[in-house]
């Protein structure tokens, strides 16, 4: 679930041509709102936000944040994944999850054996499984290196490939996947983020936003924010089951750090990345 919008201060108006752009290409909409008024605009907000997302975030901003600032622009995005899996995870373990070559951590791992599309990359040494969400065109892609400290190695490799490039090569085989339960939540601002990746000109009173607004007052963007959380978890699971009534097939064993990826089969888009290092 993913929730987008525009926050614009009142007085500046937006030309319908954005606004039908933010609507239909950008998944998202504007609204005008008085950042003066602070309480009033991070309720309404927050309020957004919680609808989009079913209540799992619940809060992205806070009145005190407008408070002493003269925005003019601020834009929302949110993204929280908590689906039912296509194909659930029936038993529940103990296991070990290595942090290091040596050092590991004990955590509830899921496990399923199941027809899914997988690919091993020998020359990346690692191996990528995906696995969808029901009644959505979303799927959870992971990307395993092969060796326990393998993931720094990975990631620089991967700067080479697409995520659609390692999906196109995917085969559906069947696998005996040993992954672990996790939820991440994060906020950030992307302000900074974006100036380091040169991305500075939209944030400055000099910016050309001619294109959203008539107005003769410069607009540019304050601030990006973003929350996000992602749980992963079993998903109807009956605990209790035998791993070894599970037939035999190639194993997906997820014991050590890894890449993953939330991804859009309708659009072929990323729509959300990170990785898993620790817990």
């Amino acid at each position: 679930m993913v929730a987008n919008r525009l926050y614009v201060q009142q007085g500046f108006q937006l030309k319908p041509s954005f606004q039908e752009v933010a609507a239909v290409k950008l998944f998202s909409g504007a609204e005008s709102v008085d950042f003066t008024k602070a309480n009033i605009t991070a309720e309404m907000i927050n309020k957004f936000v919680k609808e989009k997302t079913n209540e799992r975030i619940k809060e992205i901003v806070k009145p005190d944040m407008f408070v002493d600032h003269h925005y003019r622009a601020v834009l929302i995005n949110a993204i929280s994944m908590k689906g039912t899996w296509v194909k659930p995870f029936p038993v529940i373990r103990k296991r070990n999850f290595y942090i290091n070559e040596t050092a590991f951590v004990e955590r509830d791992f899921m496990m399923v054996s199941q027809y899914f599309w997988s690919i091993r990359m020998n020359e990346l040494d690692a191996r990528a499984i995906r696995l969808d969400y029901a009644k959505s065109n979303f799927s959870f892609v992971l990307i395993l290196p092969n060796n326990r400290i393998g993931l720094h190695a990975l990631e620089s490799q991967l700067t080479n490939y697409t995520l659609s490039q390692i999906m196109d090569r995917m085969i559906y085989f069947k696998c005996i996947i040993h992954m672990p339960k996790f939820k991440i939540e994060s906020s950030i601002s992307l302000k900074e983020i974006l100036k380091k990746m040169s991305m500075v000109s939209m944030f400055d009173r000099t910016a050309n936003l001619s294109g959203l607004s008539d107005s003769e007052e410069p607009l540019y963007v304050d601030d990006i924010i973003h929350k996000t959380t992602i749980e992963i978890d079993e998903k109807h699971s009956e605990t209790g089951r035998s791993i070894r009534t599970l037939e035999a097939a190639f194993s997906f064993e997820v014991y050590h750090p890894f890449i993953y990826h939330i991804w859009d089969r309708a659009t072929n888009t990323t729509i959300f990345s990170g990785h898993i290092k620790n817990f």
